[in-house]
């Protein structure tokens, strides 16, 4: 009985801490940790340009939604983890922020969108500055950037793991995740994945 508890916990230990799923031949874990909570994976997609695939990318939430609107609306924590699949330059990051900011700033008409629109988000310059100079470095295959957002705190920006910068207010974060899950999101097809189709 006791060789058996024992084989029982060391099984235990040596079990990964979360399952993973593969997406674009890279891991995505199905939690992540935020503000003191495990949020789950919600979907997950390849984000490409041109021919390319640029990165892996996978959105977690307290619990799963299909709808767009709901989640860049909420106030609740969230993230979106980008997983690089190919070696892509500062200024090319850039403005692929810079342009997905300014097409969830035209969001639909009028400045609440149509019923099931993401609305309009228009992104305050100062904070679009802070956000875009925590990637002030060019990005590697395999590097991992983590956007979390925390009600308490605002939207930190992880790069590997080491926090780059931590912008307050829910204005902000609406604007971030409009990039992907607004009405003219970056990758149409990497938006119906966050959403789980």
């Amino acid at each position: 009985m006791r060789k058996a508890l024992i084989a029982l916990m060391a099984a235990a230990l040596l079990a990964p801490a979360a399952a993973a799923r593969d997406v674009g031949g890279v891991d995505i874990p199905e939690t992540l940790r935020v503000a003191g909570k495990d949020l789950a994976l919600n979907g997950a997609g390849i984000r490409t340009k041109v021919f390319f695939k640029v990165y892996a990318g996978a959105l977690y939430l307290p619990g799963p939604s299909s709808s767009a609107a709901a989640i860049v609306a909420s106030d609740g924590p969230m993230a979106i983890r980008l997983h690089f699949l190919m070696d892509v330059d500062a200024k090319s990051i850039q403005d692929a922020w810079n342009e997905g900011f300014r097409a969830g700033s035209a969001g639909s008409a009028g400045s609440g969108g149509s019923a099931g629109s993401a609305g309009s988000f228009e992104a305050p310059a100062d904070k679009v500055s802070r956000f875009n100079a925590c990637f002030a470095e060019d990005s590697r295959k395999g590097t991992i950037y983590d956007i979390v957002y925390d009600p308490a705190e605002g939207t930190m920006v992880k790069i590997n793991g080491v926090v780059k910068d931590v912008i307050p207010g829910a204005d902000f974060k609406k604007a971030v995740f409009a990039i992907w899950l607004g009405d003219k999101p970056a990758d149409k097809g990497l938006k119906k994945g966050l959403l789980g189709g």
